[in-house]
């Protein structure tokens, strides 16, 4: 979509004389907010499809420890229940506290551990915690954009930090289940989903590294 947009939309004549900076991208980005907003979209998509391989993998591994499909989907609930009030927690932490890259370092640590600690430990009181812990970073790391752009560059910033996003979900969702069916056990999908976790730590750092730069 995003490129179907730079293919076929001009422009009004009052904003064409307006000139990009110089290295630009193309779509009224300079090469360092391009390079900036992509590691943004990058955090994000990591971030997103461990929590989605989470939800999507854990009902099988609890059924693998005895519970039936109906116990297994309702304690895979918890980490949906546990996540939407600590999404405005995060929020008001941030807020009051500041410090976001500790947030979202902290709380992606402990998300990508917890969840790596599943197969051995896939206990209810685990499960809410990863759903809890995964609403904290998520303001701060939605907020990233804003960090990297200019006011007037936020419009095609966005469609390509969520560009990121969908090609995540396309890519790196389905590799879950090739691990899964490479490996014959539905532990493999949450290490998985849990490294994607640390990595999205990575990529956080790799944007504060450039930022300061």
């Amino acid at each position: 979509m995003l490129l179907l947009v730079a293919a076929v939309y001009r422009a009004p004549a009052a904003a064409a004389s307006v000139k990009h900076p110089a290295g630009g991208s193309g779509f009224g980005l300079s090469l360092r907010e391009f390079s900036l907003v992509s590691l943004a979209g990058i955090v994000w998509a990591l971030f997103n499809v461990g929590y989605i391989i989470v939800v999507s993998f854990t009902p099988s591994l609890l059924m693998a420890h005895g519970l039936s499909a109906a116990e297994a989907a309702a304690a895979t609930s918890l980490a949906s229940w546990t996540l939407i009030p600590t999404i405005a927690l995060g929020g008001m932490l941030l807020d009051r506290m500041g410090h976001a890259t500790a947030l979202m370092i902290t709380s992606l640590a402990a998300l990508g551990l917890g969840i790596m600690l599943m197969p051995s430990t896939s206990s209810f009181a685990l499960i809410a915690f990863i759903g809890a812990i995964s609403g904290l970073p998520a303001g701060a790391v939605v907020a990233l954009p804003a960090e990297v752009l200019r006011p007037q560059s936020r419009a095609p910033g966005m469609g390509i930090f969520f560009t990121w996003y969908y090609a995540g979900m396309a890519l790196l969702t389905p590799v879950a289940g090739l691990v899964r069916d490479l490996t014959g056990g539905p532990s493999a999908p949450l290490i998985f989903a849990g490294a994607l976790e640390l990595a999205a730590i990575m990529a956080l750092g790799l944007l504060r590294w450039f930022q300061r730069r």
